[in-house]
């Protein structure tokens, strides 16, 4: 799967603290948008095999469908 993004769909569970859990990760965005229950579920793109910044950043390309 190396070059390919899944999708990520999570639950805010605190917005002070950052705090979430996974929902489940997809290979498509519409799929990950499915899982969404409220307004409280985010989904985001994430690269397969490819190391992430280890200091906090600004996720590109996750948003919350429901909100």
């Amino acid at each position: 799967m190396m070059g390919e993004t899944v999708w990520v769909c999570g639950q805010t569970l605190n917005h002070e603290t950052s705090s979430w859990e996974l929902q489940g990760v997809f290979t498509t965005q519409e799929a990950a948008t499915a899982a969404c229950r409220d307004a409280t579920y985010f989904v985001g793109p994430v690269a397969v095999d490819q190391p992430l910044p280890h200091d906090r950043v600004e996720w590109t390309g996750a948003y919350y469908p429901l909100a």
